[in-house]
């Protein structure tokens, strides 16, 4: 069954090893409900370069989540289509 999705922003997640890693997180109100693995930073432009890694900056003003903490594994959809 898909999940609601009614936001998502770039935060720090500790995987099960103990590794951090920089995701998106999806969201159901105000719970984080699934995350999308880390993946490179990429723009077919410098400023769209810009403008991703402001949005991954923001992560860093946020406490780190916890995998196991999450309320589904379930794998998060392409952003194209939320």
């Amino acid at each position: 069954m898909a999940q609601q999705v009614s936001s998502w922003n770039h935060r720090l997640v500790r995987d099960e090893d103990g590794r951090i890693g920089l995701c998106e997180v999806f969201y159901n109100g105000d719970v984080p409900t699934f995350y999308a693995a880390p993946q490179p930073l990429t723009g077919e432009t410098v400023g769209e370069l810009r403008v991703e890694y402001d949005q991954w900056a923001s992560a860093f003003h946020h406490p780190v989540l916890d995998a196991k903490d999450f309320a589904s594994k379930e794998k998060a959809p392409a952003p194209e289509k939320l």
